[in-house]
């Protein structure tokens, strides 16, 4: 996400905050001083754009249909073939390479409490 808010945000700064679409109906609603509505995920994402007070974080955001990213940077990808067959897989992105790493045994843990 890029933002731009001159005298409010400070210039080429940057977050590791993991955040979604969902948290913009919070943020906005924090901007324009309203309650947002009840029975959202969403987070206002302000005490991090404006670097004041303390920002509430997400254990992990849902990406498209069938996607979850956790802050601990493991993602699994869930795929429903048909009723009685599912396919999923398991990544730990990491943040010196470009692309995610295929985890295909040892992590069963991590699979079920995703």
């Amino acid at each position: 996400m890029i933002v731009r808010w001159p005298g409010k945000i400070k210039a080429n700064s940057s977050s590791e905050l993991l955040c979604a679409n969902y948290d913009f109906m919070a943020t906005f609603s924090e901007l324009m001083e309203t309650e947002a509505p009840q029975g959202k995920d969403g987070i206002s994402l302000l005490p991090t754009l404006l670097a004041s007070g303390k920002q509430i974080e997400h254990e992990s955001v849902f990406v498209g249909n069938n996607a979850l990213i956790t802050k601990d940077s493991w993602k699994l990808v869930h795929h429903e073939k048909n009723i009685t067959c599912s396919i999923s897989r398991m990544t730990q992105v990491s943040a010196t390479i470009n692309a995610a790493q295929p985890l295909t045994n040892g992590h069963s843990v991590i699979v079920n409490t995703i």
